[in-house]
């Protein structure tokens, strides 16, 4: 059915983007938070601990001090070392918010998908003379509600139709 396929579909992207964010997520952490500690600790020669301790006390901006650079060098790559941190933090937290935000926009729209018409609904749309609702009514309807568009979107875009339709017969 329509809506088996929908769930699956919305299931599948969920799918698709978690793992795209954690790939992201990942590829930050290594290469702007990890690598360039490694660089650091290299040259502070510090132990792998040590490393991996200072990159996590830094990226997360707890920051005790007790760790630090010491070499004029290193204090010089610290400078550039530390702004990125807090960048790709900031960007870690928005992917995960995110994340988290489209799959609970996606929950709704499955639920709006799979509750039943309501006469008030109908009313809404704009029955027509027939007592029926025609597509174009219906598809405005459910973009509106499920906020995809805007009604200033719909009122431009039919402001739009209109303009194009010279001759108003109500067709381009």
């Amino acid at each position: 059915t329509p809506r088996r396929s929908l769930d699956k579909s919305l299931q599948e992207d969920q799918t698709k983007r978690f793992v795209s964010t954690l790939a992201t997520n990942l590829f930050l952490i290594a290469v702007g938070i990890i690598a360039p500690a490694f660089v650091i600790g290299f040259i502070e020669e510090w132990s792998l601990v040590d490393i991996i301790y200072f990159a996590s006390i830094t990226a997360t901006t707890i920051g005790y001090g007790d760790r630090s650079p010491q070499k004029c060098s290193t204090r010089i790559i610290a400078v550039f070392y530390l702004p990125l941190c807090i960048t790709i933090m900031a960007k870690i937290f928005s992917n995960i918010t995110a994340c988290f935000m489209e799959k609970r926009a996606d929950e709704a729209e499955k639920e709006y998908y799979n509750r039943a018409l309501t006469a008030d609904d109908l009313k809404v749309m704009g029955i027509e003379r027939d007592g029926a609702v025609s597509f174009g009514k219906f598809l405005e309807f459910m973009l509106v509600t499920m906020n995809k568009v805007g009604h200033k979107d719909i009122k431009e875009l039919r402001d739009l139709y209109n303009a194009l339709d010279t001759d108003a017969d109500g067709s381009l």
